[in-house]
């Protein structure tokens, strides 16, 4: 019964206006009506119920105008084709309901639309000629009948559609809270599009008669400013999003047809029927532009949202994970620190001799805790670093000293795992990086190297100026890895042995200093680790 009240009254000439001589429809909003009906409809008993309701409030109309129920029968299998057929043709593309969130969902309603309805136009244009003794066809030619029925349908789906989104939006809270963030800008952009449809459709011209004494004439036209309100339209579709651009549409549309249907509107044009085709493609194009722009912002500040969310987390992560590791590293120092300690006693032999064996397990514990330790000393510079509060404090260094220093340091770990450990960096070679990160960054790598050299093998550091970079490289001849392994190592999964801290402190230190890190390897056939520093500082 509501879908039967609904087309009755869109049926009235007040809310869908009729050119005067033909009698088309200008906006033939029952046809709208009924496609919406049908695309949410959800099954088929709604569908059948939709198309009754329809065809009752068509035959009502018929008989209280005075037309032939055989004559209109044929019009209204058309009418009903229409709207099934869009509805059918998005269906099979997903769509069920018009909505903005998709540019994708709004070009197939535009272009299903647009398309069938055209065709649907001519269909009907072409029966309507072979009818000539049609009331509604008399003295028109083929082209006049089907430009005024195919416009007419088509701005009804879209004032109807722009007039749904409007329902749905003001029935949001979200839609209030929209408009209270701009209430002056959203103010000044209807205030826009009024006075524009005002000034257009002869309201305004009467104001200045009672103004000035000064009467709109047919020889003094005034410039139409229907094209003007686009701009307003769009802003206010992108500012506003669904609500903006419905509301945009209405405001246009609404009083230009039925005004310009009555007799009025722009003076560029003498006829009624130009009037308001050209009205009718510009409400086309407004809608179809105001929907697009507004799906288009929609999008826009689902994902600006969506980062600041992603930002907001990735913050909160990051704090947790920073507490996490000061807590971690303060915990963990201080069993250690007695741990090191008491082996350190044991290893002497202070309250007496250990056995070979007890020895051997005591130098396991020793070795194992140093390893912790420095690991945790590793955390603590990677945490400083991530949170920026690291001094870079950049000079003009000399390579080979410093890799010098932490040869010298790993010198009693190569020898007793049988690695050779040259410094082959050159003595000429200089440059401009902090101290203290150039140490972490080589010894993390000699360790690593170390670790996976075995007994005989060699590890070598060199250095050399490419043409862009100083290259610092740390070469073994250990087991290699296959390359793709290396993205893994970054990851810091618990249990890879061969990653540990050591490479993603490296390639912080080296973010750091503007270059970068690269390894080359390959199973058995050892690993290159290259330090690139720029060329330009150094």
């Amino acid at each position: 019964m509501r879908l039967f009240f609904f087309c009755f009254i869109t049926y009235w000439e007040v809310v869908s206006p009729r050119l005067e001589d033909s009698r088309i429809s200008v906006m033939f909003l029952p046809i709208a009506v009924l496609f919406f009906a049908l695309l949410v409809s959800r099954s088929r008993w709604d569908i059948a119920g939709s198309i009754l309701a329809f065809v009752g409030a068509m035959m009502a109309w018929v008989l209280i105008e005075g037309h032939s129920v055989v004559d209109a029968i044929p019009y209204q299998v058309i009418d009903i084709l229409e709207p099934a057929t869009i509805v059918y043709a998005l269906r099979r593309r997903g769509l069920r309901g018009l909505t903005l969130r998709n540019p994708g969902r709004v070009l197939q309603f535009t272009l299903g639309v647009l398309g069938i309805a055209a065709v649907y136009a001519l269909i009907t244009a072409i029966y309507a000629v072979s009818t000539q003794g049609d009331v509604v066809t008399v003295a028109f030619n083929p082209l006049r009948f089907w430009r005024d029925w195919y416009f007419g349908n088509v701005t009804a789906y879209f004032t109807l559609g722009a007039g749904l989104l409007m329902w749905r939006g003001l029935s949001r809270r979200r839609a209030r809270a929209l408009i209270d963030s701009g209430p002056r800008q959203f103010g000044l952009a209807v205030g826009f599009l009024v006075v524009a449809v005002l000034y257009d459709f002869e309201v305004l011209p009467i104001m200045e008669y009672l103004a000035f004494g000064t009467l709109y004439t047919d020889s003094v036209p005034h410039p139409a400013l229907v094209f003007l309100t686009l701009p307003a339209v769009i802003w206010l579709a992108y500012r506003f999003n669904q609500l903006g651009a419905s509301i945009g549409i209405l405001i246009t549309t609404v009083p230009a047809i039925h005004m310009v249907a009555a007799g009025f509107g722009p003076r560029w044009l003498d006829g009624t029927a130009d009037r308001v085709l050209i009205l009718q493609a510009y409400i086309g194009l407004s809608a179809l532009v105001a929907f697009v722009v507004a799906s288009l912002s929609y999008h826009v500040r689902r994902r600006q949202r969506l980062l600041q969310r992603a930002l907001g987390l990735a913050r909160r992560r990051a704090r947790d994970r920073a507490y996490f590791l000061s807590t971690f590293d303060h915990e963990i120092r201080t069993p250690l620190n007695g741990i090191l300690g008491f082996t350190e006693l044991m290893l002497s032999e202070i309250d007496g001799p250990l056995t070979p064996t007890y020895r051997e397990y005591v130098e396991i514990i020793d070795k194992a805790s140093k390893r912790l330790l420095s690991m945790s000393t590793e955390i603590l510079s990677l945490r400083r670093m991530e949170a920026g509060k690291f001094d870079l404090n950049l000079q003009r260094i000399v390579p080979n000293q410093v890799v010098e220093r932490v040869v010298e340091l790993l010198r009693g770990i190569a020898e007793r795992r049988g690695v050779d450990l040259v410094n082959d960096v050159p003595l000429s070679l200089t440059v401009v990086a902090n101290e203290v990160g150039l140490h972490h960054a080589v010894a993390n790598a000699l360790s690593n190297a170390l670790r996976h050299t075995p007994e005989g093998g060699r590890v070598t550091v060199s250095g050399a100026t490419a043409p862009d970079t100083v290259v610092i490289e740390v070469a073994d001849t250990g087991s290699g890895f296959v390359p793709e392994d290396v993205l893994e190592r970054f990851r810091l999964n618990v249990g890879d042995q061969r990653a540990g801290f050591g490479l993603k402190l490296i390639d912080t230190i080296m973010a750091l200093h503007d270059g970068s890190m690269t390894i080359d390897s390959a199973p058995g056939a050892g690993t290159t680790l290259r330090l690139h520093f720029p060329v330009s500082r150094s």
